[in-house]
């Protein structure tokens, strides 16, 4: 843990651990959330079977991690994965921020729109219809 000054704003930098229990397909997965060395958080989670992403809508949302997206969804049928480096300047010294993306696919069938979730440094920021199939 630690305190950095940027300007006029302080930011605290604190560690969180998760870890995730898994079940089998069909059962709950929990993540529990770890901050100060007790336990913050206890989300469960349904595992999708392999052949069954359709549901996982249902119970993924912008901002889930990609851990838990993987086990609600499944493996994705295709998925590709990117580096960005973003230059900011602050207090007028040029930083790089490297952002790692990565684009899941998943085909839900004949005559159903195909699925695409992005993510952002691990954390689902959207999600998609593709092509009709």
């Amino acid at each position: 843990m630690g305190t950095a000054m940027t300007g006029a704003f302080t930011n605290t930098l604190e560690t969180v651990e998760t870890r995730v229990y898994r079940g089998g397909l069909g059962q709950l997965a929990s993540f529990v959330e770890i901050r100060r060395g007790m336990i913050a958080a206890v989300r469960r989670v349904l595992i999708a079977t392999e052949d069954d992403p359709i549901h996982c809508q249902k119970i993924i949302n912008e901002r889930d991690e990609i851990g838990k997206v993987r086990l609600a969804c499944g493996t994705p049928s295709n998925a590709s994965q990117w580096t960005e480096t973003h230059t900011v300047v602050l207090n007028g010294l040029l930083l790089n921020d490297v952002v790692n993306y990565e684009r899941w696919f998943y085909d839900l069938g004949n005559g159903r729109f195909e699925r695409i979730l992005t993510f952002e440094n691990g954390t689902l920021i959207s999600i998609d219809e593709g092509d009709r199939r």
